[in-house]
């Protein structure tokens, strides 16, 4: 089902009326709401209500998550305000964030909704007959003769634009395993199926877009699931190597059911992975090898705490954890004790110059090889680099500048470890 962005537009004005009206019993909801948020194409005349407070707690993170991600608190903020019905000064206040910043989150997190319940209802209603049209809205397969070329640069233009966006997003696998899982339980059961999950590895991270990956489960188990006949259909996630492997299978399926996906096979390629459909007596499954993406702590220098905590929000949702000292004098046991992949530095600090902290650093055969970015007022980018710097980031930060510094010291950083197996970096 390809419907147009003026369609999913006033769906998505329709459901932030309904968020006014959560409470409201004579509130009349549109049919086009209605009908996404039933996924019944005559759309019933029930009211909506309990079903997009049912929508705004299926949001809810594990318990793992940590509190400073950015779905849990796009999921407090929902709660919050629409559920709770708390004022946005109080809902501000909660979050620990100001009143103007929790307006632009608020328009963020309704969206997010918004596009969720709309993927939920194209994903219910996707032609998966024979001769059935493309619809690279809901990922499944890919147009023929001059569409192909067209639909394949539209999946790299959101590839790209969900990266200029969201730069060095990475994906939590067990978050969105589980997700998945909860959102797709009641597809699966309309096909006959349960649908599982093993339980991934704590700390399991992609070099993926979360966005992107929760599609490709999506799919995945939408496929499966129209496979496989009153069984069962599971999917698990683990480490191998410098891979992420994701396998959703489907049991049992008849020996025609193979079934395939252009978006599947695009995305992961196009993100560096690989992916097979493969078959094994009456199971078939998907298979799927994503890039890791190993967490690196980054010690930051800085005496100032609302640049460090612009820092963190820069990095969330991305592979870097930030760790903070303030004062140049704490750099040297910190490094001892926390072992930082990276370190960013400010010059001016409050007691030994930032200058000095570089030269020292430099020169100690132990820390040397500890990339270093300088972010600084002063615009020294050559003394920086001539003392041994990695990179220099002048202030005001923006955050893709400081993402690409980050990438390009990680990079810099494991070029200096020694290669993995060549069997595990083929893999990928």
């Amino acid at each position: 089902m390809n419907m147009s962005m003026n369609t999913f537009e006033a769906f998505e004005q329709a459901l932030r009326e309904a968020l006014i009206h959560l409470y409201d019993p004579v509130y009349q909801a549109p049919p086009l709401l209605r009908r996404v948020l039933t996924r019944n194409p005559s759309g019933g005349a029930g009211a909506v209500q309990p079903l997009v407070i049912a929508a705004i707690q299926e949001l809810k993170p594990s318990p793992e998550v940590p509190p400073n991600a950015r779905s849990r608190r796009l999921y407090e903020l929902l709660a919050c305000r629409y559920v709770q019905e708390l004022t946005q000064e109080e809902t501000a206040e909660r979050l620990g964030i100001t009143p103007r910043h929790l307006r632009r989150e608020q328009q963020q997190a309704v969206q997010m909704l918004a596009r969720r319940l709309w993927e939920q209802y194209e994903q219910a209603h996707e032609p998966s007959g024979p001769g059935a049209a493309a619809s690279p809205a809901a990922g499944d397969s890919m147009g023929q003769g001059t569409a192909e070329p067209t639909w394949r640069s539209q999946v790299h233009r959101e590839l790209a634009a969900l990266e200029e966006n969201d730069p060095g997003a990475v994906a939590n696998v067990a978050e969105l395993v589980e997700q998945v899982v909860r959102l797709e339980k009641g597809l699966a059961a309309r096909h006959g199926c349960r649908l599982e999950a093993a339980p991934a590895p704590a700390g399991l991270v992609a070099a993926i877009h979360p966005s992107v990956l929760r599609q490709l489960l999506i799919v995945a188990v939408q496929k499966l699931a129209q496979a496989t006949v009153q069984g069962v259909v599971k999917v698990a996630a683990w480490q191998e190597g410098d891979c992420v492997r994701v396998e959703v299978s489907g049991e049992p399926a008849p020996q025609s059911a193979m079934p395939a996906s252009e978006f599947i096979a695009e995305t992961v390629t196009a993100r560096g992975g690989q992916v097979a459909v493969r078959r094994v007596d009456e199971q078939v499954r998907f298979e799927m090898a994503l890039p890791s993406a190993r967490l690196l702590t980054v010690l930051v220098v800085d005496d100032n705490a609302d640049l460090v905590h612009l820092y963190r929000r820069y990095t969330e949702r991305t592979r870097y954890r930030i760790v903070h000292v303030a004062a140049g004098q704490e750099v040297f046991e910190a490094v001892r004790r926390l072992h930082p992949d990276v370190v960013v530095l400010d010059v001016m600090l409050p007691d030994l110059d930032g200058w000095e902290v570089l030269t020292r650093l430099h020169e100690d055969p132990d820390t040397r090889a500890i990339p270093v970015i300088v972010c600084s007022v002063v615009r020294q980018e050559e003394l920086a680099l001539a003392l041994g710097a990695t990179g220099y980031v002048p202030k005001p930060v923006r955050r893709q500048d400081l993402i690409q510094a980050l990438d390009r010291a990680a990079a810099q950083d494991s070029t200096a470890a020694p290669p993995p197996p060549a069997s595990t970096a083929a893999a990928c």
